[in-house]
């Protein structure tokens, strides 16, 4: 059958595709395309989500409807082309996505604002913006404040653009971006 106990592996499997899928427009056919989730178990995921988070179906409906342009939580305007194949999909990814980049620019502007503050402006530079990431380089000595800091004030600006819904923040550190990703 369909019900995964928790210990079963496929939940983290799914779990997140189920979500992404959802949110991003996908239907049975892409979770199988993008994910190799075989079409009936993808069309049963997107169904059960959909029917447990009925504000979010009532959302996408609404969205999709939208022709001219679209908004992240902050008011900022992705302007869409109906002309293109897929266009639905951007009434969906784009207001996420582009919150997403707006909370790393404003979570961006505090740590560094912080930085400063509290004297390390020598020691500790963000040197990139990836998506939903930070790329920070801080003294090895700092790395503890960095990481601290960093965390709090993204999920501070998080939770400011989602009142009542707990975020989360992974970071990770490396020499290079590369070993912080593995």
């Amino acid at each position: 059958g369909w019900v995964m106990e928790k210990k079963d592996p496929r939940r983290s499997e799914r779990m997140k595709p189920t979500v992404l899928g959802a949110s991003y427009g996908l239907t049975e056919h892409g979770m199988e395309k993008k994910y190799g989730i075989p079409k009936d178990e993808g069309k049963h995921l997107l169904d059960t989500f959909f029917d447990t988070f009925v504000g979010f179906r009532e959302w996408k409906t609404k969205q999709q409807q939208i022709k001219d342009y679209v908004t992240t939580i902050y008011g900022r305007k992705y302007w869409l082309n109906p002309y293109v194949k897929g266009w639905e999909n951007n009434t969906l990814n784009s207001p996420v996505q582009g919150s997403a980049a707006d909370a790393m620019k404003i979570a961006g502007s505090r740590f560094q604002k912080t930085v400063n503050e509290c004297g390390y402006s020598d020691d500790v530079f963000i040197v990139n913006y990836v998506h939903d990431e930070l790329l920070v380089e801080a003294r090895k000595e700092i790395k503890d404040w960095a990481i601290e800091n960093l965390k709090t004030i993204m999920i501070d600006v998080a939770e400011s653009m989602h009142e009542g819904i707990p975020a989360e923040v992974e970071i990770n550190w490396g020499f290079t971006w590369h070993d912080a990703h593995n």
